[in-house]
């Protein structure tokens, strides 16, 4: 992505639960919408159907549930050919080791389970996992950067932790314009828990499943050089008739 980009849309969702359909139909929508011109997709887990943690101790299994994976990811990369996407416990355990690598799924796609990725200079997107090790090893992951986008799933208890004393200070409620004094990372936490909303820091994209994604607009401020949040707008898909909810 160019150097001198001032405005990036990110497409956040998550809980797509194996859904093709609701796929097609988030796809058919973006491209007649406003939001066609997304920058990234963003995926919070939860990208396969249901299954039981036992079902994974078959390899067919294990393999069918990657090739799940791949034919929503590459059906996603219709929408822009850049898709950053963490599992959960409900994905196959090969995507989401931090041990052995991950497979390779699509060729535009990045597993950011345990690792991180930048969308632009000075924006970076990584699973909470990586998040968590930096803290661990005494580093601070905003670091060099304006904004870290964390995913996180739908297990999320807690809060993630702070760097400093003041990392969170001053925190406001949601605003329609966020511009943060301080560095702090965006917690983007996935399921069907949660109703879309966001109080900054944090953001509930909502369940794909259930129709339900979100857009975040980010644009670099002039005067300051620094990327802050510009909208964070939730969108319900119309139901279909064969809709299974």
């Amino acid at each position: 992505m160019p150097s001198n980009v001032t405005k990036l849309k990110l497409l956040l969702l998550s809980d797509l639960d194996g859904h093709i359909p609701r796929v097609n139909q988030l796809c058919e929508e973006l491209v007649s919408s406003d939001d066609c011109d997304v920058d990234a997709v963003l995926v919070t887990g939860g990208l396969v159907a249901k299954r039981r943690p036992r079902d994974y101790n078959v390899l067919e299994t294990v393999a069918a549930a990657e090739g799940d994976m791949m034919a929503l990811i590459s059906r996603l990369e219709m929408i822009i050919c850049r898709v950053l996407y963490i599992p959960n416990d409900n994905d196959p355990p090969t995507t989401r080791s931090s041990v052995v690598s991950a497979p390779s799924l699509t060729q535009y796609s990045s597993n950011v389970y345990d690792r991180e990725d930048q969308v632009v200079e000075g924006v970076a997107v990584m699973g909470e996992a990586r998040y968590f090790k930096l803290v661990n090893d005494g580093k601070n992951p905003m670091e060099d950067r304006d904004m870290v986008l964390v995913l996180r799933d739908s297990a999320v208890k807690t809060r993630l932790p702070q760097v400093e004393s003041s990392f969170f200070a001053g925190l406001l409620p949601m605003l329609q314009s966020y511009k943060p004094d301080e560095q702090r990372a965006l917690e983007i936490i996935g399921g069907s828990d949660h109703h879309p909303h966001a109080q900054l820091p944090l953001i509930y994209p909502g369940s794909l499943r259930l129709g339900q994604y979100t857009i975040l607009q980010l644009e670099k401020d002039p005067l300051e050089d620094k990327w802050c949040v510009s909208a964070v707008i939730s969108h319900q898909l119309e139901e279909e008739e064969d809709d299974e909810v």
